[in-house]
């Protein structure tokens, strides 16, 4: 008889200490309150084979008259699963008593993942009637689980405080199952393990719950702070059987490489050829750059996800066929021309920085969420995605970058490698400019490169721009000095030339930008301000400061001293130097003209609420910086202040 694993407790986030509080401060300070919350996952053997059921139940109560926010609710589900058994309805308070008003109306949408073409999973959606104070809502259904290896998180919070939380697991004592668990401190959680008859029982309960401590964000996941669990079938013991699921890395890794397709035979003609003509007689190095160049540049990425083929890459020719693929399908195409070209290459899964799972944290396939192609050479590891378009070869993903990669070698081995993270240095945006005026107008002339990641972001975003539409374009991207910026002409190049930096000359003017008292003259040659209205206030609940990248940017403005015009006030040099930040401001004169050059490296990822005061303070210098303008005038002596 196989007994229950004992929970195994990770806390991916120490910053747990805010995420209860007393209930009357609770009641107190939100217009409604999810009163009970609860979970149960019913794993029992049924005719010889495993059924999973969870049972949902949400009760949430209104506390004031503002209540138009709490009237949507969603259930989600995908091909894995079926939804049953639901009923949602409102309790509304009356002289008699309550009425039970029932929501009548669900309506079933695919609901698929932002960027996803088209995948399996689906909503329903509706809306609770008649609420106002006093009312209460009622949500509870059933999720028949068809595959227990894709099972739901469950969440011990949600967007609105959680007074009382439960969490149930009946499993046959002939079902063994592993539960991890996340951002949960000791004490959190109040657990009881229990047998009757031939089910074993684990129930964990929590009270008094905080909403999510960050506002959700496209860009940041919860999952990183709110306390969740993971619930897994380790194993499976029938009448003349034992099925093993997931307890190991290499449990998960044996799944994914059955889903792989089997090896072809020899390739089409048409593929044998177009692998022959790009790689020639290149070095090794130079073949896999070809091919994986040929990828981004003929391959459209078209994420198609539905069922297991969510799991299955489509074979090498039926994306060289069709022409498009998604992440799975792409690695497939670009490991198949690797290995025609006669050398090796792995298929290798990871998950992006919205997951924040190791392998070992989750040997589930909930840890990752992409497939890529590893490639070595001369003990370097090279990444390939052929879903990243613009970025050059030997560059890691951003997406990934500081997260664990499952290298596939063969049906027994694997490996994992951490990617690493890019430098500053590896993508900055240079811009250098030379401005004049007229009156209280600036007209400049500029020239700006983008290297790295950078690059890649430009030419994503020029990509599909007509060139009648290119000076409103670069004014809407190259913002500068106020909201009257306007580009005339802007020429590009190499914008999608491989393995160079992009560049553009442009022409530029600016109205109303210089201020005029007197015979003062005074100009700011901070034209770009980066985050200067990025200081967070955590008095609210507020979103993590998120960065793709780390990145420099390097900016250098001229100003032609105006004829007749000296110098009366100039900025002093400044540097910042912490640990997410890098910069300085420094003004030189030269030649009749003031210079500004300023360059500012951002060193960080993600800043959680443990370092929002530093960036805040480092925003607050960088402000302090922008506001400086250097000042002209017309007296009979020349005379330069410092401040």
């Amino acid at each position: 008889m196989l007994l229950a694993a004992l929970p195994l407790v990770l806390n991916l986030s120490a910053q747990q200490s805010t995420i209860r509080a007393e209930r009357a401060a609770i009641m107190r300070d939100y217009n409604a309150v999810i009163s009970d919350l609860e979970h149960v996952y019913e794993f029992d053997i049924v005719k010889d084979s495993l059924r999973v059921i969870q049972h949902y139940s949400k009760k949430t109560e209104m506390l004031t008259d503002f209540t138009r926010l709490f009237a949507d609710d969603k259930i989600y589900f995908d091909s894995f699963s079926t939804v049953s058994d639901l009923e949602a309805f409102t309790m509304v308070p009356g002289k008699k008593g309550f009425e039970k008003i029932p929501v009548t109306l669900f309506n079933e949408l695919n609901d698929p993942s932002g960027g996803i073409f088209y995948d399996d999973s689906k909503s329903l959606s509706f809306v609770y009637p008649s609420l106002k104070k006093g009312a209460s809502t009622t949500l509870q259904y059933n999720l028949v689980h068809h595959n227990p290896r894709f099972l739901n998180k469950i969440a011990f919070q949600s967007y609105l405080p959680i007074l009382n939380a439960r969490f149930t697991v009946k499993a046959h004592k002939d079902i063994r199952l592993e539960f991890r668990f996340f951002n949960c401190d000791d004490g959190f959680l109040k657990q009881s393990v229990y047998s009757r008859g031939k089910y074993n029982y684990h129930v964990w309960e929590t009270h008094d719950v905080l909403p999510y401590r960050y506002l959700v964000s496209d860009s940041y996941s919860i999952l990183y702070d709110s306390p969740h669990v993971c619930v897994s079938v380790e194993e499976v013991k029938l009448r003349d059987t034992t099925l093993r699921y997931f307890s190991t890395v290499a449990d998960l890794y044996r799944f994914y490489y059955s889903l792989l397709p089997s090896e072809e035979e020899a390739p089409s003609p048409p593929l044998a050829e177009l692998v022959e003509s790009i790689t020639g007689n290149k070095s090794r190095h130079d073949k896999v750059k070809a091919i994986y160049y040929w990828v981004q540049d003929n391959i459209k990425y078209v994420a198609y996800s539905e069922g297991y083929q969510g799991y299955i890459p489509a074979t090498a020719e039926e994306v060289f066929n069709r022409r498009f693929g998604d992440c799975k399908g792409q690695s497939s195409l670009i490991r198949k021309m690797i290995q025609i070209a006669g050398l090796k290459a792995w298929y290798a899964w990871v998950g992006t920085r919205k997951l924040p799972y190791t392998y070992s944290e989750l040997p589930l396939p909930a840890v990752d969420n992409h497939m890529v192609v590893a490639y070595n050479e001369e003990d370097s590891l090279y990444i390939l995605d052929g879903t990243f378009r613009f970025i050059d070869f030997g560059m890691y993903p951003f997406s990934i970058q500081g997260k664990e990669v499952l290298v596939g070698v063969d049906s027994d081995n694997y490996f994992i490698f951490k990617v690493p993270v890019s430098g500053e240095e590896e993508s900055i945006v240079y811009d250098s400019v030379n401005i004049d005026l007229t009156g209280d107008m600036i007209t400049g002339k500029g020239f700006r490169s983008h290297s790295g990641f950078n690059r890649y972001e430009l030419a994503h975003a020029m990509e599909g721009v007509k060139p009648a539409d290119y000076n409103r374009r670069v004014t809407s991207l190259f913002t500068k000095g106020n909201n009257k910026f306007s580009v005339d002409s802007c020429t590009f190049h190499s914008l999608y030339q491989h393995g160079v930096p992009a560049s553009v000359s442009y022409s530029f003017n600016i109205a109303d930008y210089a201020r005029m008292v007197n015979n003062q003259v005074y100009i700011n040659l901070n034209l770009d301000r980066s985050f200067s209205e990025s200081k967070i206030d955590t008095t609210t609940r507020y979103a993590p400061v998120v960065n793709d990248f780390y990145y420099t940017e390097h900016q250098i403005t001229r100003l032609r001293i105006p004829e007749g015009y000296e110098i009366s006030y100039l900025p002093d040099n400044d540097v910042i130097e912490n640990e997410i930040i890098s910069a300085y401001f420094r003004y030189s004169v030269d030649d009749g003209y003031i210079t500004l050059d300023k360059k500012i490296k951002y060193k960080f990822l993600l800043l959680q609420s443990d370092r929002i005061k530093l960036w805040n303070s480092t925003i607050d210098q960088l402000n302090g910086n922008y506001r400086y303008s250097v000042a002209l005038n017309k007296p009979e002596t020349n005379s330069i202040i410092k401040k």
